[in-house]
């Protein structure tokens, strides 16, 4: 049995060489044609023929490449703002404000490529409104998570929020002048949800719900309201009478990102406060506050205009879109009053 295989193997063996040398002596004879032919033609027509090749080639490089970014840029456009997403929630060992930050995160790191730190290799590279959607929204979890980490003084979310503050455009390699390996940035925001995920199942017993807790978090809502429409009217303020204003798409992508993962966090408020909210009659000021929320996130213009304020005939989408955050964020301070008012009630009389 071995003498047959060694007979097959110096047969094999054979063949693979006589292979090379037809290649070889096949290469040798061609290259002396082509030199041959090229010896015989002038070095205008030999000129003429690269140049026209060139053009050619060039041309249906470019071809190729815009179809390429194209098509790329076009299937992966699409953002991921779906809203009233039912969120599985164990009652029993999490709250649904957590989990529904745990949600937003993941919805746009993990159902969803992270597209901030994509080459330009990459269609999605040269996209302006999923990047910038995915910012807003990592951004405005990561807020919150600080904010809580504030309230809760809790190690998790300490390290969630210093992991969120990850730079957002690292793929393999960091943005210094070494341009040294280093984790990408969706796998620290990875182990920032799992840190997340680690606070929550503790969270109902170290940090049962109360009223206070209920204040602090409608407060951070109005917060980030505020800047966002802040931000809104700066850029509208100081770029509408541009000629071409070319951020406009960013602020308004951006926004939405915010306003994505404000929705799902008043939502998951609404869920662990519903007894307070019953009782205190803030269930359509909540409702009237996440339809407005729900307009602002679905407005998809198909080119976002930022036109002068004194023009009529064109439309500006960033004014559009602060108009239905200023009357969320109504709704929010009416919501706050409300809770403000019972807890000075609760406060002990000094007379």
């Amino acid at each position: 049995m071995i003498k047959n295989l060694l007979i097959k193997l110096k047969i094999t063996i054979k063949r693979f060489i006589g292979k090379i040398v037809y290649a070889y002596t096949y290469l040798k004879n061609k290259s002396k044609t082509i030199y041959t032919q090229l010896k015989k033609k002038k070095l205008k027509s030999i000129a003429y023929s690269f140049i026209k090749q060139w053009k050619t080639s060039s041309f249906l490089f470019i071809g190729l490449l815009l179809l390429y970014y194209t098509i790329g840029a076009f299937v992966s456009s699409n953002i991921n703002n779906k809203l009233n997403v039912d969120i599985k929630t164990d009652k029993s060992t999490q709250q649904h404000t957590t989990t529904s930050l745990i949600y937003t995160l993941k919805s746009q790191i993990d159902d969803t490529p992270w597209t901030p730190s994509l080459p330009l290799i990459f269609p999605a590279s040269i996209l302006d409104n999923v990047p910038n959607f995915q910012l807003g929204t990592k951004n405005a979890s990561k807020y919150f998570i600080k904010r809580m980490s504030a309230l809760y003084i809790d190690a998790s979310l300490k390290e969630a929020s210093q992991l969120l503050d990850y730079p957002a455009n690292i793929w393999l390699f960091s943005q210094n002048e070494n341009d040294k390996l280093s984790p990408g940035s969706a796998k620290q925001y990875r182990k920032a949800i799992n840190h997340i995920s680690d606070f929550s199942k503790t969270q109902n017993i170290r940090h049962p719900l109360n009223i206070n807790s209920l204040s602090y978090h409608i407060e951070s809502i109005d917060n980030l309201l505020t800047t966002t429409i802040n931000t809104i009217n700066k850029h509208t303020i100081e770029h509408s009478s541009d000629f071409i204003d070319n951020k406009s798409d960013d602020t308004f992508f951006y926004a939405q990102g915010t306003l994505y993962t404000i929705h799902y966090f008043l939502s998951a408020l609404t869920k662990d406060y519903q007894d307070f909210i019953v009782e205190k009659e803030l269930y359509d000021e909540i409702t009237s506050s996440l339809k407005n929320l729900n307009y602002a996130i679905n407005l998809n213009p198909t080119i976002i205009k930022n036109s002068s304020l004194e023009d009529v005939y064109s439309a500006n989408h960033l004014i559009y879109l602060a108009y239905y955050i200023s009357l969320a964020q109504n709704n929010i301070k009416n919501i706050q009053n409300t809770i403000k008012q019972q807890i000075s009630r609760m406060l002990p009389n000094d007379n």
